[in-house]
């Protein structure tokens, strides 16, 4: 049982990563505190047998096959979260590897993108187009005729 105090009623979670175990387990416990979580994960199983942990405590899952090396994959995982699920109000990547060291560039070029990206959502069209020019801070307005492609994320 998780003590009130540790409750994420209505938060949802994306984790990413190879933990296999871990992942499951960190999955569970993220959906009996009461989060929704996306699991983005290379191995399908894995991540099935993740989503069955999070559905028993009768929350959402939704799996996102990605190889985490891959930009577009991340983002696109990202994307359908939010789509799906409304927003990310918890991060967690996990690595299974014997060192990061093969991830770091990677890392390092996604991560502020990410951030930057849930911080500042883009402002769209009515159709889903990015408006030709977008606001340099999350405060600031959408061009006439877009709105923010979700509510910014101001707590991590």
């Amino acid at each position: 049982m998780i003590p009130q105090e540790f409750s994420l009623n209505g938060k949802i979670s994306l984790i990413a990563g190879t933990g296999r175990v871990r992942s499951r387990h960190l999955a569970g416990t993220l959906a009996e505190a009461g989060s929704d979580v996306a699991l983005v994960m290379e191995d399908r199983e894995e991540a099935a047998a993740a989503a069955k942990e999070v559905e028993r405590w009768g929350k959402r899952a939704v799996v996102l096959p990605a190889d985490l090396t891959q930009a577009s994959q991340v983002q696109a995982a990202v994307d359908r979260t939010i789509r799906e699920l409304g927003r990310i109000d918890i991060l967690l990547t996990i690595d299974n590897s014997r060192s990061m060291a093969d991830k770091q560039q990677i890392l390092g070029l996604a991560v502020p993108e990410l951030v930057g990206t849930l911080v500042n959502p883009p402002c769209l069209d009515k159709n889903g187009v990015p408006a030709a020019s977008q606001p340099v801070d999350p405060q600031l307005p959408c061009p006439t005729g877009s709105t923010r492609q979700f509510r910014p994320v101001s707590d991590f």
